[in-house]
């Protein structure tokens, strides 16, 4: 690791540090010793990233004392919040969006740091010192965190989903555009009875996707009601809990078993489809010789998966290009403005041509 990257790790340390501890401006930090033990760091290094953060004015020096947290107003920071929800270690796929946005924001000049919300770690934002703050993943933290950061005056781009309420820029995929090229693939390759697999939710994402789907059948004058979205009253559930996705997959693949009129499944996302392929395997049902899968996301395992997975891939470098520009661009003009681009449908071999 570079002496920059140190710097970087170190000056992340105290901000989650200030953070989850709840250290109001004028409260001490650790010492420079205990930062070095507490990172694995030597002391000049620690000492390096300790003093740039009293020059950018996120902390105050007092001698003989130590390290303070500096007031938020002192100085127009830098610093951009990259918030999110999901665990980036347990998807490949989320990993993937966070480290391009985390390259975009420092190409653009601004230092990015990633802040998890949780329920069990509430972060006490006016501590932070931010310049800007990106909202990715983070549907069930989305509304409170930006309506605070709204309060603080804080700069901010949503990716995805928006939060309720408020009128801030947002940069996503055409989810509709996508939700369309997955149908359109299923009927050109003859498919005519559907069912959409999402993760339980109401996320703006999901029903774009599925507003898509059904408006490829509408142009191709197939009736929606040969596409049944599964679940689809099951909104206020912990999808994260392994035990419950293993349940709601085990039930979807029993629900094909029982209707094998359908014939093709688009799975929300890419690691529901591998779920359901595994489980269908289980059940006795082949992929794609009975049952057709595309997915979503295009993460690692897909091309690897048996059947490779026909899947579509998002724009991840024009998003994050995009997310960096518009926190460089003046508030008041990206103002409610919304940005789209276009995914790409990677075709594989999960899909069986039937005409």
């Amino acid at each position: 690791m570079s002496k920059m990257d140190k710097t970087e790790a170190i000056r992340t340390f105290v901000l989650d540090f200030a953070a989850h501890r709840k250290l109001n401006p004028g409260e001490r930090i650790p010492s420079i010793r205990e930062l070095a033990d507490m990172t694995g760091s030597s002391l000049l290094t620690v000492h390096r990233a300790v003093s740039a953060m009293v020059t950018e004015g996120i902390l105050q020096a007092r001698r003989g004392s130590g390290f303070y947290i500096a007031p938020a107003s002192q100085v127009k920071s830098n610093i951009i919040g990259i918030f999110f929800s999901c665990r980036a270690e347990e998807n490949s796929f989320v990993s993937e969006v966070l480290q391009k946005l985390h390259d975009a924001i420092a190409a653009a000049g601004f230092l990015p740091v990633f802040l998890y919300c949780s329920e069990e770690s509430p972060l006490k934002l006016e501590n932070l010192n931010l310049g800007g703050a990106v909202i990715y993943n983070s549907r069930r933290f989305a509304d409170e965190i930006s309506v605070h950061l709204k309060k603080l005056n804080i700069p901010m781009v949503c990716i995805n989903d928006i939060p309720a309420r408020l009128d801030m820029p947002r940069i996503s995929t055409d989810n509709t555009a996508l939700g369309e090229m997955v149908a359109n693939c299923f009927i050109r390759n003859g498919h005519r009875n559907f069912m959409i697999l999402p993760p339980p939710g109401n996320a703006a994402t999901v029903q774009e996707r599925i507003r898509g789907f059904r408006l490829a059948l509408a142009e191709n004058e197939l009736s929606t009601e040969y596409c049944t979205v599964f679940n689809e009253e099951k909104q206020n559930v912990d999808f994260d809990d392994p035990e419950y996705q293993k349940q709601y997959i085990a039930q979807a693949a029993e629900f094909l078993k029982m209707h094998r009129e359908i014939t093709a499944v688009f799975a929300i996302h890419d690691v529901l489809a591998l779920m359901l392929v595994q489980k269908l395997s289980v059940c006795g049902l082949r992929v794609p010789e009975d049952i057709s899968v595309i997915g979503c996301d295009n993460q690692s395992f897909c091309a690897t998966m048996e059947p490779a997975l026909t899947t579509v891939a998002q724009p991840l470098t024009a998003i994050a290009a995009e997310t960096a520009q518009t926190l460089l661009a003046n508030p008041t003009d990206v103002c409610g403005k919304t940005v789209t681009f276009k995914p790409e449908l990677i075709e594989r071999s999960s899909v069986k041509k039937l005409n």
